[in-house]
């Protein structure tokens, strides 16, 4: 059994619902002195040799196993960053929290603002505004897997600092909420009405009064870590936030004339996209990427990350804004 804070895991469990890979090298910089650090987590950032004034940022969560260089390698958000002028932000988790380098999602302390995991990641937000003049207005949060699930909790515990959020394969906030649940959760087997999970996020930050982050939710249909069902509870809790229902506006079942890609889009009531969600046939618990030198082309291949001829991260870009 290996153990996380007071929780202990079947070891069998973590290789099957977070696999390990290698640890490999990327040129990032670590901040060793970010500020107040109560979930104990590791600062990397890169920062554009040419930035705008002000400069929005991007939080890049990785998944279970991996390190800020991988998720920083095979995603190639600083090739983007360093393309359309943003900085990026990678935070990364210690093996003595988490054996298998996973953010612990499911801890109730790491689950609440101003506490864990999720207060050391609004630091590093917070160290960075204290180094350059950031718009407050475009800070996003992007994840994998137990990555998503943090970026999930920050989108939900942080709405006054992430104005949008990218979900890679995770979970509705709310849905778990300790590590015994975690196994259920997320192979399909907890549901909740969208009216339940909306208010989970409502109560998240009982004095918010503002607007609330908007989404976008990558899925595969064949993902055997996570399952599918997972991303449609996302679509309901943040539908359900946006006070808008559970049916799509609009469909698109081949997605630039890709098979494997059907994105659906829902609106509030002035017309705004709140919610979008992309799921891929055939692939698994990955990064979808399409490696290449054409525009809109990125990302690498490797263990979390397969070719489908769609780049994510341009997509995730997109969404927030970034690309011109």
């Amino acid at each position: 059994m290996l153990r996380s804070g007071k929780y202990f895991i079947p070891f069998t469990f973590l290789l099957l619902f977070f696999p390990l890979t290698f640890f490999c090298r990327e040129s990032l910089t670590e901040i060793e002195n970010f500020g107040d650090n109560p979930g104990n987590l590791v600062c990397f950032i890169h920062v554009p040799d040419s930035i705008p004034s002000p400069i929005p940022v991007v939080v890049s969560l990785h998944g279970c196993g991996e390190s800020a260089a991988d998720c920083a390698r095979l995603t190639e958000w600083n090739k983007l960053a360093d393309k359309y002028g943003f900085i990026v932000i990678y935070p990364q988790q210690k093996l003595l929290n988490n054996p298998n380098g996973c953010f612990d999602w499911f801890m109730p302390d790491d689950r609440q603002r101003g506490k864990g995991e999720p207060a050391s990641i609004v630091e590093m937000v917070n160290y960075t505004e204290t180094k350059y003049k950031i718009d407050s207005t475009k800070i996003f949060v992007s994840g994998l897997s137990a990555g998503a699930a943090m970026a999930d909790i920050l989108l939900a515990t942080y709405p006054d600092i992430f104005s949008k959020g990218a979900i890679f394969a995770g979970g509705a906030y709310g849905l778990v909420n300790n590590a015994g649940d975690a196994i259920s959760g997320m192979s399909g087997g907890i549901h909740k009405t969208p009216e339940e999970l909306g208010d989970k996020v409502r109560n998240a930050d009982h004095g918010y009064h503002g607007n609330y982050p908007a989404v976008i939710i990558f899925q595969g249909e064949k993902d055997l870590v996570v399952d599918p069902s997972n991303a449609n509870e996302i679509v309901k809790q943040w539908a359900n936030v946006h006070e808008t229902d559970t049916i799509p506006d609009k469909t698109d079942t081949m997605f630039n004339n890709n098979p494997l890609v059907t994105n659906k889009i829902y609106l509030d009531s002035s017309g705004k996209t709140v919610v979008s969600i992309f799921t891929f046939k055939k692939m698994g618990h990955a990064i979808p990427v399409d490696p290449g030198n054409e525009p809109g082309q990125g990302g690498k291949t490797g263990m979390f990350a397969k070719d489908v001829d769609f780049y994510s991260i341009y997509y995730a870009a997109k969404f927030f804004g970034l690309v011109k």
